[in-house]
């Protein structure tokens, strides 16, 4: 009797173990994706690494064990997860609350994927769907509320314990299961005649909490309105297109007419729109944070450095939520962000297009969440770069926060679900389709060629340096004025000693030497070879280099012990190089305490107040060189237009010779010489050999100059005779009277009449060779003979004048001393005038010592020539070399 035959079961068992170990291959493949994906980028220990990597492997694995026609999808999604932790790990997220997530995620993928389809095929009728699809929307509208009663209505978040869930990530699927459900219910069974009867109760209900769910976010946040709206309308067209094509029309074009209309209501009832457009200026005006995000992945380049190498990522706000693509461009390069994207994409898409003839509930809603996803990942990662508005929503999969990761991976698992439905369905042999559809290709092809763009432009590197790790600042001696700690801190060992030298307030602004020897500090050092080849595609890793200064240690900590609890500014510098071998300023801050948005005070160079008799240098150099002399003058007293100029306590000068006036200080003389020189040649003299009046910048920053009243502001005489005495307009900073008075010395000592060079405070930038600062020159040499008469007179203020303080100092010591002292009054407005200490000397007629000790009193007018005493012994006797070899 011949019938069809019965397999054995041994041949059952065998074909059931050939396709158990068919599929063994494919689950070690779908795992070995993520886990190849997190050992290579994870910035971690290699236990962690081990970790890390086997966990992930092992949720994709599962995950695909349950969607096997999506599997190696999936799987791509689950690589791309890897890299989220990845980066979240980098910006110092914990290894074991990431793979919890991660668990977590795998776990709900499995729950929608295989309980979905059982919810469904029991609530199988369009009227409890449609029942289940109004409580899904219902809920979904609730659940975003609920923030609100912790004060978070906006951000969406909920507090639990030391965590806290976005709340509109879990709302918006459930929004979007029921239009879904609704839209089947209703749009995909109904006839014509039949749409108006009972089952239209059910579109009009899901219709208004639709509505209620996009007018609370378009009030909130308009992204995640915009997704929830393509996915409710892609959905409506797909539930309608069995329906004769004027109905389809009909029902499109009124869902279409009332979601508009809702929106603009809310919008213009809660300026909705004003905030678009703030936005939309965002794009092109980008605020602090977007600009940080762009800074961080310019400096990725083409193809980037690797995980945790950008200085800047970690400095972007919300890094590891919002801007994860920017932090993913700034340590891979675009070239990976865009594969990344397009990877997303075409996973999205061709789930997309398995399932996009289906018409079963599941289908509209595997539909629905994909295009969620498509629209909400072409958001993200242009929005992070710049090219629109970005508001409310991270990546999916890419942005591996809890929220983000638990909500892709359940809408993962309806659209897998949706995928194997259609799959049992198809005819046999049609081979499953593996192209996404042309417009999401193209969408790729066009962020790709974007991001690729973007990594050609020009780079604005002005403001990277500011998070840069940076090289040491040292003196001369060797001791180390910054540095960088090992977690990219800039750190200064002697606190405030060197402030007036320069500091990074990181992130915010640099100062002084740092600002001006920014890019060598960060970026100075040698190039890597590899670099250098590479450069075409990334910008080259920065390589710090160490700066060496000209100051002196001991000198500097020789003026802070002498310049004790006084306010006081003290410079020393050599004039026949421009060197500056120190340049302190007492109460200053620690570096490390100043805040952003607190430009430091650097005294000694930018605070400018009235120099006193120190200003009468100048006044002797204009008498000299306009021949103008004081004979016939008052010894006691000069008097214009009724006002009237005596010395300090009233005495009477010897004469009125300009070396008598500069070693007694006498006001009598230098008013008379100022009235008789005039305003415009004052100034002229000045400005031309003094450098008055003239924005100063040297390599350690802003100087505040020398200033006296311009010549547009015409002074009375009593003005321009208390002009003579540096008080009325006269201004300067200890740092700009001393390379006044370099002038003098330089002009003095010099045999070829050569310009005095200007101060400079780096010797060399350690670059592989030392590269000393070129020197450039300061004001106008004096005529030899000037220089000398002035010199002259501050050699007698030495010796038996103004300043024998300082020069019985020096007289103990074997040095040379010529000096001008002063006291100058210095108003304080809402209190009675004070008195700061002035002293500007000249040692061995080369090195200059300036100091100012402010807020001093009548009996301490010697304040200033103390400080300069104590320090005398650690000014050089002979020449200096600053060529230090960097070591």
């Amino acid at each position: 009797m011949n019938g069809p035959s019965l397999a054995s079961p041994r041949a059952t068992s065998t074909q059931g173990a050939a396709k158990r170990r068919a599929t063994i291959p494919a689950v070690v493949l779908q795992g070995a994706i993520p886990f190849s994906v997190f050992w290579i980028l994870a910035d971690v220990d290699d236990g962690s690494r081990i970790l890390g990597a086997m966990a992930l492997g092992l949720c994709a694995a599962v995950c695909g064990a349950v969607a096997k026609p999506t599997r190696y999808l999936v799987a791509v999604v689950w690589g791309v997860t890897a890299v989220g932790i990845a980066i979240q790990l980098r910006l110092g997220a914990d290894l074991g609350t990431m793979l919890t997530f991660a668990v977590a995620s795998a776990l709900l993928f499995v729950g929608a994927s295989a309980v979905l389809p059982r919810i469904l095929r029991h609530f199988r009728a369009p009227e409890k769907l449609a029942r289940l699809g109004q409580l899904a929307l219902g809920a979904a509208l609730l659940l975003r509320l609920i923030p609100g009663l912790q004060g978070h209505i906006n951000s969406g978040q909920l507090a639990i314990g030391s965590f806290s869930l976005q709340l509109g990530e879990f709302s918006r699927i459930l929004a979007i299961a029921g239009v879904g459900l609704i839209g089947w219910s209703t749009l995909g069974t109904l006839g014509l005649r039949r749409l108006f009867r009972s089952e239209s109760k059910a579109s009009s209900i899901g219709l208004i909490l639709l509505a209620g769910n996009l007018g609370l976010l378009a009030v909130v946040d308009t992204g995640p309105a915009i997704v929830l709206t393509a996915a409710a309308a892609v959905m409506v067209v797909a539930s309608v297109a069995r329906i004769r094509p004027i109905l389809r029309r009909i029902e499109v074009w009124l869902t279409a007419g009332a979601i508009v209309f809702l929106s603009v209501s809310f919008a213009a009832q809660f300026n909705v729109l004003d905030r678009l457009e703030t936005r939309w200026s965002n794009v092109s005006t980008p605020d602090e944070q977007l600009a940080a995000a762009l800074r961080a992945a310019q400096g990725g380049g083409l193809i980037g450095h690797g995980v945790g190498t950008s200085p800047l990522a970690g400095h972007i706000p919300v890094a590891a939520s919002d801007f994860v693509p920017a932090v993913v461009a700034a340590d891979l390069g675009y070239l990976a962000l865009g594969a990344i994207t397009a990877a997303l994409l075409c996973c999205y898409g061709i789930m997309l297009s398995r399932i996009s003839r289906g018409r079963t509930p599941l289908a509209i809603m595997g539909i629905g969440v994909l295009t969620a996803l498509l629209v909400q990942t072409v958001i993200t990662v242009l929005g992070s770069m710049g090219a629109i508005p970005l508001t409310g929503l991270s990546t999916p999969a890419l942005a591996a926060t809890g929220s983000t990761m638990l909500s892709t991976f359940i809408a993962l698992g309806i659209a897998s679900a949706a995928v194997r439905e259609m799959t049992a369905v198809e005819p046999a042999g049609r081979p499953p389709t593996v192209a996404p559809p042309r417009a999401v290709l193209g969408i790729s092809a066009g962020i790709v060629a974007y991001l690729c763009a973007l990594a050609v432009l020009p780079i604005d590197t002005s403001l990277q340096g500011l998070y840069l790790a940076r090289g040491d600042i040292r003196t001369a001696d060797g001791a180390i004025i910054a540095s960088t700690d090992s977690d990219g801190e800039r750190v200064y060992p002697s606190g405030g000693l060197y402030s007036d030298v320069g500091l990074v307030v990181r992130g915010y602004a640099d100062y002084g030497v740092e600002s001006m020897y920014r890019s060598e500090l960060t970026c100075g050092g040698p190039a890597n070879p590899l670099d250098v080849l590479l450069g075409l595609f990334r910008q080259p890793a920065c390589v710090p280099a160490d700066i060496e200064t000209t100051l002196q240690s001991p000198l500097q900590k020789a003026i802070k012990e002498a310049a004790g609890d006084s306010s006081a500014q003290v410079v020393v510098t050599d004039s026949m190089s421009g060197s500056i071998l120190a340049l302190y300023s007492s109460r200053q801050k620690d570096p490390a305490d100043v805040s952003a948005g607190t430009a430091p005070e650097a005294p000694s160079r930018l605070k400018s107040s009235p120099p006193g008799s120190t200003f009468k240098v100048v006044v002797a150099a204009a008498a000299l060189l306009n021949d103008v002399d004081a004979d016939g003058a008052r010894t006691d007293v000069v008097k214009a237009n009724g006002a009237e100029l005596t010395n300090s306590r009233n005495l009477e000068c010897p004469d009125t010779s300009i070396a008598t006036m500069l070693a007694f200080s006498c006001n009598t003389t230098a008013g008379y010489l100022a009235l008789h020189v005039g305003q415009p040649e004052l100034n002229r003299v000045a400005e031309e050999y003094f450098g008055a009046n003239m924005l100063t910048r040297f390599d350690g920053g802003d100087v505040a100059p020398l200033t006296l009243a311009q010549e547009d502001t015409s002074l009375s005489a009593p003005q321009l005779m208390r002009t003579g005495i540096g008080q009325e307009s006269v201004q300067s900073s200890p740092l700009a009277m001393n390379a006044a008075t370099a002038v003098i010395a330089h002009s003095a000592l010099s045999t070829d009449g050569s310009a005095t060079p200007a101060l400079h405070l780096v010797a060399s930038v350690c670059s592989g060779t030392p590269a000393v600062t070129a020197a450039t020159t300061f004001g106008k040499a004096l005529p030899a003979p000037v220089a000398t008469e002035i010199l002259r007179g501050m050699r007698q203020a030495a010796e038996v004048g103004t300043a024998t303080h300082l020069g019985k100092a020096g007289h103990s010591l074997g040095r040379d001393i010529a000096a001008k002292s002063g006291t100058a009054e210095v108003s304080i407005p809402g209190s009675a005038a004070a008195l700061d200490s002035w002293v500007t000397a000249i040692i061995d007629g080369r090195w200059i010592i300036t100091a100012r000790v402010q807020n001093s009193t009548a009996a301490q007018a010697n304040n200033a020539q103390e400080i300069a005493a104590r320090i005398l012994p650690l000014i050089p006797r002979s020449n200096i070399s600053y060529k230090t070899p960097c070591s």
